[in-house]
């Protein structure tokens, strides 16, 4: 999910020279949502763009224009539809496995270094 504000000047600005619709329309573009909203925040525009990013490394080809054109700030947070956060809760009898399992390694670990030492 990317959340952005465009600073008021810049904005009256970017509205009047047109650059504001062609940045929104590039971004919808390039990152295809699922869902966007536009509004207003602490007096500032704003918008809200729910999209699915499988690579972090195209997040810098999305804000840069955000940052170049519209001196906006962009916030960006991973978000989750009910069904992924069900599907990786992790539940009681796997959080005790993980717990086991740890204590299993740690274990053979320092038993390890105990005879690494020669004790």
């Amino acid at each position: 999910m990317l959340k952005f504000t465009i600073p008021v000047e810049k904005g009256n600005q970017a509205k009047a020279d047109g650059s504001m619709s062609q940045a929104i329309k590039d971004l919808i573009n390039t990152v295809k949502p699922e869902s966007a909203y536009f509004y207003v925040e602490d007096g500032k525009r704003a918008g809200m763009v729910v999209f699915e990013a499988s690579d972090q490394a195209q997040m810098a080809a999305i804000n840069e224009p955000l940052f170049a054109k519209l001196n906006a700030q962009v916030n960006i947070c991973p978000a989750l539809t009910l069904e992924d956060l069900l599907q990786n809760i992790p539940t009681r009898s796997v959080q005790q496995d993980r717990l086991h399992n740890y204590g299993q390694v740690v274990g053979a670990c320092l038993v390890s270094s105990s005879q690494n030492l020669g004790r």
